[in-house]
């Protein structure tokens, strides 16, 4: 006998290892099993789809999308163009949805085929054909324009795409609960621009040979502070200034631009920086009618009064007018800068009408009272022209008391201030009531807090003077004085506002044009539509509403590019000459946010899409259908696969670390 140790535990490890083995069978053939079914399933294309999505299969639809061509597009994102974005974002929806789907292709332009449905091949052509525009539309009006076409159909379902960069100054729409809204705003990656705003003269009156300065106005809407940037000036297509100036990020700056008139009659401005991408609104563009005289009208009762007469009659930049009351055209009056009343003791209804239609045309108007008014004419044209009331006389000797330096009739009258200059003294001036919604302005008091010179510009579009004094010998030391000749200079200078020549397009455009002599009210009449806007590229009829002596003229959208253009009339007879430039809205660079869309529109109706725009097409087709499944069934199968393949391998491995 050869004895041996026991054999109990052999007996062990030969069951332990049949339980281990039958557990492998089990996860293998479960593995396979699970790869097996997800493999069928996947081919199946399963989807998630709610009770919302089973009902939109079913029913009819017309799919709205707005492209935003306005000039912010040009921005970079991503490398390209934001309108490029924008189009293939467009096109992908599009091909996501189903043949028989009825679209509206809208942008900024607003034109009549936008109006129409269109199949998906030509919603595709209408897509590509997208081109910037110089138009800018609210969110709204181009929601109208949508619902409009939409209702056309009358489909069962409503789908509208906003695809834009969302810029503040395109403001909010009011939500449709009838419409499915889905927003994708598209994200300027480099925000940087500097453009001229815009840009004004601070001498209302052109005269030849005349020293002006230009303002411009630049601002900077971008994240980047800039360093020589040259600002060009060309008058007539001729350089007169170059200049280089810096500016900060979110910032404004204000340049001057110093030149002098050489010709005379209507000069074209135009003013360039150098900025990209956004360059649209890097020219600026503006007139000027230079004119070698101010007419001045001397209006009087009997004698010209001989101190205002020396003052205008002599000076070379005057062209000096007088007639008496009685023999007054007044058709005339309209023809001048400055109209100066002198000495009437009453005034006719008629006068007073045509005086204020003067004013209220830009006008500039001295009133010099006579020394023994009728205060009751006086005051019912006061009251017309919106102005201060006269009381009665005072002739109670008072001295001048102080000079309002600070405005402009005397803002640059005085090199230095003498507080010893010897100031005139008034005998015979009037009491003046003043009421609480009437602006004025004393440009010179006496030392009783009497005004003896006003100023009202306020009421109406032309400025108002009035000396508070017959200007005679008897009546005071005014006429005398030092500051008296440049004061009525000033007066006749500033008195009269630049009309306002810079269009800005891309939406009706309203302004005014002062008739002359030669483009009478009358003749206009009788030539209806021979009024026309000629520039380089176009000509256009605007319409036309006359306005007492002026024309309001309505440019519409048919002019599409800045530059200049003249407003003809008949026999190509120039009114006057016109700068077209952009608007600048699109310059700021101001958007919503994703948070800030979702804040404004917190309704279900309400869709945001901000990622994966590269799979625009897929997301449509799972807002339609449903989320399909079949790639994560894919992704299971494969991962059951791969776990048979590691237990087949390593489980030995794992059951002796285990065990």
């Amino acid at each position: 006998k050869v004895y041996f140790s026991s054999i109990q535990f052999l007996k062990k490890i030969d069951f332990d290892t049949n339980k281990q083995s039958k557990l492998k069978k089990i996860i293998v053939l479960t593995c396979r099993c699970l790869a097996l079914f997800f493999i069928v399933l996947a081919f199946a294309q399963p989807l998630i789809q709610s009770s919302k999505n089973s009902e939109l299969i079913a029913q009819s639809k017309a799919v709205s999308l707005f492209v935003d061509n306005s000039f912010s597009m040009n921005a970079i994102g991503e490398e390209i163009s934001l309108l490029e974005i924008a189009k293939h974002t467009a096109s992908d929806i599009v091909k996501g949805y189903e043949s028989n789907t009825k679209f509206q292709i809208i942008t900024n332009d607003l034109i009549g085929k936008q109006q129409h449905l269109l199949t998906k091949e030509d919603a595709l052509i209408e897509i590509d054909q997208i081109e910037i525009s110089n138009s800018s539309r609210k969110l709204q009006e181009i929601l109208q324009r949508q619902t409009a076409s939409l209702n056309t159909m009358n489909p069962d379902k409503k789908i509208v795409y906003f695809i834009s960069d969302f810029q503040k100054s395109q403001e909010s729409v009011v939500n449709n609960p009838s419409i499915e809204f889905y927003c994708i705003p598209l994200k300027n990656e480099k925000k940087q621009n500097v453009y001229i705003d815009t840009c004004w003269f601070e001498e209302p009156i052109h005269l030849l040979n005349q020293t002006n300065h230009l303002l411009v106005r630049i601002k900077n809407s971008g994240e980047n502070n800039y360093e020589n940037v040259r600002l060009t000036c060309e008058i007539n297509a001729q350089i007169k200034s170059i200049t280089d100036f810096s500016i900060l990020a979110k910032s404004t700056k204000i340049d001057t631009i110093v030149f002098k008139n050489n010709e005379k009659g209507w000069n074209n401005i135009k003013l360039a920086i150098n900025d990209f991408p956004i360059i649209f609104d890097d020219n600026y563009f503006t007139t000027l009618e230079v004119i070698d005289k101010i007419n001045v009208l001397h209006i009087y009762e009997d004698i010209p009064n001989k101190y205002v007469r020396s003052v205008y009659e002599k000076s070379e930049f005057f062209q000096y007018n007088a007639a008496t009351i009685n023999q007054l055209d007044y058709s005339k009056i309209r023809q001048n800068h400055l109209v100066v009343l002198d000495g009437i003791k009453s005034y006719s209804t008629g006068l007073q009408s045509e005086v204020d239609k003067f004013v209220t045309n830009n006008g500039n108007l001295l009133i010099v009272p006579d020394a023994e008014p009728d205060l009751i004419s006086y005051n019912q044209f006061f009251s017309l022209l919106q102005i201060s009331t006269m009381g009665p006389n005072e002739k109670i000797p008072t001295q001048v008391a102080s000079i309002n330096r600070h405005e402009k009739t005397f803002s640059d009258v005085f090199s230095q201030w003498n507080t010893q200059m010897d100031l005139p003294l008034v005998s015979n001036y009037f009491r003046i009531i003043t009421s609480s919604n009437i602006l004025s302005e004393a440009l010179i008091t006496m030392k009783n807090n009497v005004p003896l010179v006003i100023k009202y510009s306020n009421s109406k579009k032309g400025n108002i003077y009035f000396i508070n004094s017959a200007l005679r010998a008897d009546d005071g030391g005014l006429p005398f004085s030092s500051f008296f000749a440049p004061m009525l200079y000033k007066m006749a200078i500033t008195g009269k506002n630049n009309q306002n020549n810079n269009i800005l397009l891309g939406a009706k455009s309203n302004f005014i044009v002062n008739l002359n002599q030669n483009n009478s009210l009358n003749s206009i009449k009788r030539s209806e539509g021979s009024i026309k806007i000629k520039t380089e590229t176009e000509e256009v009829i605007p319409a036309i509403l006359p306005l007492g002596q002026e024309l309001q003229i309505t440019v519409n959208e048919s002019i599409k590019h800045a530059g200049f253009g003249v407003l003809i009339h008949a026999a190509n007879e120039v009114i006057t000459s016109l700068g077209f430039n952009f608007n600048r809205n699109e310059s700021v660079l101001s958007y919503f946010t994703k948070e800030e869309l979702i804040e404004k529109y917190p309704f279900e109706n309400f869709h945001f899409i901000t990622e994966a725009r590269e799979n625009i097409g897929q997301i449509v087709k799972e807002l339609e259908r449903g989320i399909p499944l079949w790639k994560y069934c894919v992704i299971l199968c494969l991962t059951f696969l791969l776990l048979e393949i590691i237990v087949l391998r390593y489980w030995e491995t794992f059951i002796k670390k285990v065990f």
